[in-house]
């Protein structure tokens, strides 16, 4: 009887493996085009309180202005393939609502270095010519807005790609793929502790999820080793 649950739960762990396996290949050799968009910084500069809007004036630039807001935009290929000039049908556009002003635009940041977009305004708009954009590259948009309503919008039509997306980096959405995948590769080590070692089962979740632990300590170790070459190579 022991021996039939061990070739159960074996063929089981073996199952599980192989569809694991199986999944990984599939979405790591489907490729996607995508582009998306991240607001990293919002910040009121200066507004002129309503009670006092017909005693105080303020302006830009020798252009009259009720509030100013800054906006930091980082724009990304986040898919895994290139996205290039020919691929646009209309330039990339930030679309605010029709009572803004974009007073200023400033590239503040590029990775790689050496993008170099080419921005232009018109009014409550920002136009971004096409231009290529490697998987993982991005760019920085800072902003200086007038009259700013939180109403923004990020359009383009680019081949392959259905909508410029929003990334919203919530707590939960960072941690919960990985924290399952943790678990269930610390289950698959313990079951395979117990099926194979003369121990207990409380002793082999113990080893299964520190060997797991391990692992995600060299993981940490190594991507941070990555950044710090990174930076160095950034300083020269």
């Amino acid at each position: 009887m022991l021996e039939f649950l061990r070739d159960q739960i074996w063929t089981f762990v073996g199952v599980m493996l192989t569809a694991i396996l199986a999944i990984g290949g599939y979405r790591l050799g489907k490729q996607k085009k995508k582009l998306s968009y991240t607001i990293s910084s919002s910040i009121p500069q200066l507004s002129v309180a309503k009670d006092m809007a017909s005693k105080v004036t303020m302006s830009y630039e020798n252009e009259l202005v009720k509030q100013l807001h800054l906006l930091e935009i980082v724009l990304t290929n986040s898919g895994d393939i290139p996205i290039v000039s020919k691929d646009y049908e209309t330039p990339l556009q930030i679309i605010f609502s029709e009572k803004a002003h974009v007073l200023s635009t400033e590239i503040s940041g590029t990775s790689p270095k050496g993008i170099n977009p080419l921005v232009k305004t018109d009014d409550h708009k920002v136009l971004i010519e096409p231009g290529l954009l490697n998987a993982t590259d991005s760019f920085t948009l800072k902003l200086l807005v007038a009259e700013f309503d939180e109403e923004l919008d990020i359009y383009a039509r680019i081949v392959g790609v259905k909508k410029v997306e929003k990334k919203v980096q919530s707590f939960w959405r960072k941690i919960l793929p990985g924290a399952i995948s943790y678990a269930a590769v610390s289950l698959i080590f313990s079951l395979v502790f117990y099926w194979t070692s003369n121990i207990s089962l409380s002793q082999s979740f113990i080893m299964g999820f520190g060997m797991m632990f391990l692992i995600l300590i060299i993981v940490i170790a190594n991507s941070l080793i990555d950044k710090l070459f990174d930076w160095f190579s950034s300083r020269d």
